[in-house]
C-alpha cells in the first residue's frame, strides 16, 4: 500500500502517515444523518496495519494515522483508536490566510504526534 505522507519524530517515538482525500469526508449513515465514510476507516486501518509487517520496528505497532481533507466552511476533528493505532480524521480550511492553513496542518500533526491516552486531547467538531 502507498501512502501519501510517512513521517517519524525519533524523539517521541512516533510514526505517523498522512492520508488525504479531496472529496466530502463525512456521507448519510445508517443511524445519522451525517458519518465519517467507513471506506476512509478502512483504508487507514489497512495502511496502518500494514506497518506491522517490520518485526524489528519498534514503531510499527503505534503508527499513528491522519486522514486530512480539505473545506472551505464546516472543519471537522475525531480520533479514535483502534488495536493501538490512533486515527485522526481532521480537516483543513482552505478559505483561511495561508498562515492559518498552516498553523492547522501543524497543529493536527502535533496531535497526532501523542497518543491518545497519554494526552488526552479534547476530540471535537466544529461548524
Amino acid at each position: 500500500m502507498k501512502t501519501d505522507i510517512f513521517m517519524e519524530n525519533q524523539k517521541k517515538a512516533r510514526r505517523i502517515i498522512i492520508d488525504t482525500k479531496f472529496n466530502e469526508l463525512l456521507s448519510r449513515g445508517w443511524h445519522r444523518d451525517e458519518t465519517i465514510r467507513n471506506s476512509y476507516v478502512y483504508q487507514m486501518y489497512s495502511y496502518l496495519r500494514s506497518q506491522e509487517d517490520f518485526v524489528e520496528d519498534s514503531l510499527a505497532r503505534t503508527t499513528a494515522g491522519v486522514l486530512l481533507h480539505p473545506t472551505v466552511s464546516k472543519e471537522f476533528n475525531e480520533a479514535v483508536s483502534i488495536q493501538d493505532h490512533d486515527i485522526w480524521f481532521a480537516t483543513v480550511n482552505l478559505a483561511g490566510s495561508a498562515q492559518s492553513i498552516r498553523d492547522r496542518i501543524l497543529e493536527i500533526v502535533n496531535q497526532a504526534s501523542c497518543p491518545l491516552l497519554s494526552n488526552n486531547p479534547v476530540i471535537r467538531s466544529s461548524e
